[in-house]
């Protein structure tokens, strides 16, 4: 789907945005929404020299993406996970990132669409400071987007969004749909550099997933941190297939707590479990993240093979929990429950 056509398309300025949504209760104002949201997209390797790269890594987490629909300004607010399986480090940031958006509705369907590019800009230790900046498009369906518009590039140019697809018309300025019609599903396409004190810039591109699930959930009594809901053990049980249509199925149990990292309240998981390809059985550590309303959240298992990435979703007053995979080319389903 994606074209090989990244060059001469450096970001000037830290740039970065990968918006993807779940809506969860979202305040509805006149002009404006603000949507709780989660985000998962892969990345490439890139060098850190020495003859050393950092293999293939992902960008998971959750926050705030508000839409004035009077100016087509759109801010994310994030607190993000970075995780590069293979340096067994994941590291936790804050992330800002703006930009120019439309919502449009298709004409055959009446259903609403989101169209978006954004950018914004964070850096991170991996031995040396690496500054990762990314432009970002994001396509809420019934909209699709599958090739890149030219981006920013030196000297700085700004943000413009692509054409609308055809079939498709613009809400006027200032106008908001209504949830029920926003689609559930989308695409991110993401155009980035990467930077470090010795080495010149290196571009990569990455993709990533989008849901829409409307939620009325809210966070327990008295939590002060929607982290703290996942704690405790859990007993789980997952199966599928995963690359290449090879069968998989797992069981075991995860120990979730949250941590202090680089001074920020870090959802981490201790994972042991049983695996049928290969037949093994191995212990692993993950992330994870929580809703801000606490209707669920996203879930990562780094395994010694690769890393493996869910979303999933309370039920029963948080003691149980269904999953699914969000890594492409895996499907996998599962459920836990509380130990």
């Amino acid at each position: 789907m994606l074209r090989n056509n990244f060059k001469n398309r450096r970001p000037s300025m830290p740039v970065g945005a990968i918006v993807a949504l779940l809506l969860l209760s979202p305040s509805i104002h006149a002009g404006s929404l603000s949507l709780p949201f989660t985000v998962q997209a892969n990345f490439p390797s890139f060098s850190l020299g020495g003859n050393l790269s950092t293999g293939a890594w992902s960008i998971s987490g959750t926050g705030t993406w508000s839409l004035d629909a009077s100016t087509g300004t759109g801010t994310q607010t994030a607190n993000l996970v970075i995780s590069f399986p293979a340096l067994t480090t994941s590291i936790p940031v804050s992330f800002t990132a703006t930009g120019p958006f439309v919502f449009a509705r298709e004409i055959a369907t009446n259903r609403v669409g989101i169209l978006a590019e954004s950018q914004g800009g964070l850096t991170v230790s991996l031995g040396v400071p690496v500054a990762i900046n990314l432009v970002a498009i994001s396509s809420m369906l019934p909209i699709t987007e599958s090739v890149f518009p030219p981006f920013p590039t030196t000297p700085p140019s700004p943000l413009s969004l692509p054409a609308l697809p055809p079939g498709f018309s613009a809400l006027p300025a200032g106008a908001v749909p209504l949830l029920t019609d926003l689609g559930n599903a989308g695409n991110v396409m993401a155009s980035g550099t990467a930077k470090t004190l010795i080495l010149p810039l290196e571009d990569f591109t990455g993709v990533g997933t989008i849901k829409l699930v409307p939620s009325n959930a809210a966070c327990p009594a008295g939590t002060a941190n929607p982290l703290n809901v996942l704690t405790g053990t859990w007993t789980f049980a997952m199966d599928g297939q995963v690359p290449s249509g090879t069968a998989f199925a797992a069981a075991g149990q995860f120990a979730a707590a949250v941590e202090p990292v680089n001074n920020t309240p870090t959802g981490i998981v201790a994972v042991t479990q049983s695996l049928s390809t290969p037949v093994s059985m191995e212990t692993d550590t993950g992330t994870y993240q929580v809703l801000p309303d606490c209707s669920g959240g996203s879930l990562t298992f780094n395994m010694l093979s690769q890393p493996l990435s869910f979303d999933f979703w309370f039920a029963n007053a948080f003691n149980e929990l269904s999953f699914v995979s969000t890594k492409v080319g895996v499907e996998l389903r599962g459920s836990a429950k509380r130990f």
